[in-house]
């Protein structure tokens, strides 16, 4: 409130803080405490959008020893698991327009959390991957003539894209989270770079 009213009034921090009984070291703290979740989740973002591989264990390994940040673990786990958060309810939203759009049914799947790690992780934290890889998913449902997306769909889809086999595929695999998806799709954009600069040769 203090905050709202140097904001909007154009009073005083002092001022502010008297009638609002707190101190101002107080009202200052807080807002540096802010400003620092705001740098923090920064980071964060920054780190697993170029280290896509990384968990939250190495990327706070590397704002700790690397760049010297004394930020305490559990306040930096938050805010991930925070933007962990954002990423699967716009994941959730854009799934079920893409449901929507395809006339499909599925929504107890985009309900279960497993299954967002589990596509989240296969597309390396991308939410444009995984939402090449929901459409792959719904076109395998389609030709099979089923009005109800599952997780086999998304299995059928992924192996087709990957080339891969079941125990390195994350919608089958019981130990998914260890499977190295980075690499995958790292091969997958190789090979689908290599064909198109064929295609401009022939």
């Amino acid at each position: 409130m203090a905050e709202a009213a140097v904001k909007r009034q154009g009073v005083s921090i002092a001022l502010a803080c008297r009638t609002f009984e707190i101190s101002e070291t107080c009202y200052r703290y807080a807002r540096k405490l802010s400003d620092e979740n705001a740098e923090i989740a920064d980071w964060l973002l920054r780190l697993t959008a170029n280290r896509r591989s990384w968990g939250f264990g190495l990327c706070f390994l590397y704002l700790r020893n690397v760049k010297g940040f004394k930020w305490n673990h559990k306040r930096v786990y938050r805010i991930y698991c925070a933007l962990a958060r954002d990423e699967a309810a716009a994941m959730r939203t854009a799934l079920s327009e893409l449901l929507s759009n395809a006339g499909l049914k599925g929504q107890e799947l985009l309900e279960q959390d497993e299954f967002i790690k589990i596509l989240i992780h296969a597309a390396v934290g991308r939410l444009g991957v995984a939402m090449e890889m929901a459409i792959e998913a719904i076109g395998e449902c389609l030709i099979c003539e089923q009005d109800n997306l599952d997780m086999g769909d998304f299995a059928e889809a992924y192996e087709i894209r990957m080339n891969c086999d079941e125990e390195l595929n994350p919608f089958v695999a019981e130990n998914w989270s260890v499977i190295d998806t980075g690499t995958a799709l790292q091969r997958y954009e190789e090979d689908r770079k290599a064909r198109r600069r064929r295609k401009k040769t022939i």
